[in-house]
């Protein structure tokens, strides 16, 4: 050891040390005062567990060459006492301030590297992506989906369902039902619905929920449902829960000590979920294989079905057993659902905050489309403000302030830093999403992001609320689709406004895997 690190060294195992026996007192005074007895023999395990696990992580982390730096990690729980774990892309970007856009983070036992701003994030995951496209343990998913579902594949069997799954809703996006047919469908739909409310205030959740439920439910049950349906609201809602669940700071302690599932806690109600959604699916796969037409898919599950007799011929290991196909239509629903429903929400919340962007898309709308159809996602190139409004939604919304966290596939030198295999990787798309050096008002709410000077549409490089690079989200085009069609249906149709004397209120985002608007009434003026 260097002299000069020998006093922080000795500084730090003080503090591990005090910190340890505090611990092991205030275990030992509660379990004495549980058990009416000494517990001392309990203190001593704990105190000496804890400094183990601490002293191990100090060992194995001295090796010579150059980890990115990061804050001083307490003994077993990290730096979990230094993130606001309600909102911890708020922590993590504030720290980039001190250690730079590429420093480690210790959530639990484990430490993590953070990639904050544009340029590190693009270099890692766009220019890097061989490097970058792994996905660590995360032991919630682990164990609510045996890594069996698409967003956190691992195993090369895991890779070839996604490959599977992109492949078949390509395929089901050029058939007879078009992807956009369904959109259609399900926008007028949604009109229909606003329209029964007759211009009084409501809320809109329960109804932007079906709408892209229902898309989704299109393409892998080959079914939609209807409002009355009480099942399908029911599971929609339950979907909602958990994925709140899934990003609370409850999943990050989780996550940390996994040990926990065998303790009671919110997991025990995923869980209990999970099975509720699974029986649910598993009505429509039984339906399925009694009235399909072999390699005639309508839509994901025959698809699926076809692939497993496939394999069931060949004799071939079980890449698409039944627990596979549930777990990647959840993953279908889950990714499907909730970012476009909250994206929806919170757009129309924008309009009424800025009712000048709301009229100016409206004048824009009537002049090119009119009101005897509905706009089209063709439409885009010549709705160019409809279209920057919709981007700038998702920039200033943005909704899912963390990307699904990556791993280093190999040993990696990053920008100087050594990062070992499997090492998990943070992008902060909160810190790209509002980069002070890529956007011209990071913090306000501007279309004028995405146009040029002549008015014409823009692409924007730091544009990555779906991530980037090899593990961006498989439903990007599905979702921008989605966000057009029916924010553009909506606006050409009504007119939204707050309800009388009732402001909105203050647009605090709730915690969650994705961020949700808060619970909000409106009123919607039929405009044609």
């Amino acid at each position: 050891m260097r002299c000069g690190a020998v006093a922080p060294a000795a500084a730090t195992v003080a503090a591990a040390v005090v910190f340890t026996v505090r611990v092991a007192m205030s275990v030992d005074a509660s379990l004495s005062a549980g058990l009416g007895g000494s517990s001392s023999w309990v203190s001593s395990c704990l105190l000496l567990l804890i400094f183990m696990v601490w002293f191990a992580q100090r060992l194995l982390g001295g090796d010579s060459k150059r980890f990115p730096p990061g804050p001083r990690p307490w003994p077993l729980l990290g730096n979990l006492m230094q993130v606001n774990l309600h909102a911890p892309y708020e922590t993590l970007t504030k720290l980039a301030e001190t250690y730079g856009p590429v420093y480690s983070v210790s959530l639990g036992p484990r430490r993590s590297v953070v990639l904050a701003g544009y340029e590190a994030v693009r270099e890692a995951l766009v220019l890097h992506a061989d490097d970058f496209s792994d996905r660590p343990i995360v032991p919630l998913h682990r164990d609510l989906s045996s890594y069996k579902g698409l967003v956190f594949a691992q195993s090369e069997q895991a890779r070839i369902r996604r490959r599977f799954s992109l492949s078949v809703l390509r395929t089901l996006g050029m058939g007879k039902r078009s992807v956009e047919a369904v959109v259609a469908e399900e926008a007028e739909a949604l009109l229909q619905r606003f329209k029964d409310m007759d211009g009084k205030p409501f809320e809109t959740m329960i109804h932007i929920n079906l709408a892209t439920g229902n898309v989704i439910c299109s393409i892998t049950l080959g079914k939609r449902f209807d409002i009355s349906d009480t099942q399908i609201i029911h599971l929609l809602e339950l979907l909602n829960s958990n994925v709140q669940t899934m990003g609370n700071a409850w999943a990050q302690v989780y996550n940390a000590f996994p040990l926990l599932k065998h303790f009671p806690g919110p997991h025990k109600q995923l869980f209990k979920d999970k099975q509720r959604f699974f029986d649910f699916l598993q009505v429509y796969m039984d339906e399925h294989r009694a009235e399909r037409t072999p390699n005639e898919p309508r839509d994901y599950i025959d698809a699926f079905i076809d692939k497993q007799a496939e394999e069931e011929a060949g004799m071939r290991s079980t890449t698409f057993d039944n627990e596979s196909f549930l777990a990647c239509i959840t993953s279908l629903f889950q990714a499907g659902t909730e970012t476009t429903a909250n994206s929806l929400r919170l757009g129309l919340f924008y309009m009424i905050t800025f009712p000048d962007v709301q009229k100016r898309v409206q004048e824009e709308i009537d002049c090119v489309v009119g009101p005897l159809r509905l706009p089209t996602f063709a439409d885009r190139d010549a709705l160019p403000y409809t279209h920057a409004v919709v981007h700038e939604v998702q920039r200033f919304a943005n909704i899912v302030p963390i990307a699904v966290p990556h791993a280093t596939t190999n040993d990696v030198t990053f920008r100087g830093f050594f990062l070992p295999k499997g090492t998990p990787v943070i992008a902060l798309l909160h810190s790209v999403l509002r980069d002070k050096s890529q956007w011209e008002r990071p913090d306000q709410f501007y279309p004028e992001h995405f146009l040029d000077a002549a008015g014409r549409f823009r692409k924007r490089d730091a544009f990555m609320p779906f991530s980037a690079g090899r593990r961006m989200c498989m439903g990007e085009s599905l979702a921008r689709t989605e966000l057009f069609v029916f924010l553009s249906a909506l606006l050409q149709n009504f007119s939204f406004h707050a309800p009388p004397g009732r402001p909105l209120p203050k647009l605090t985002l709730c915690p969650g895997f994705v961020l949700s608007a808060p619970a909000y009434e409106l009123c919607a003026i039929s405009r044609i």
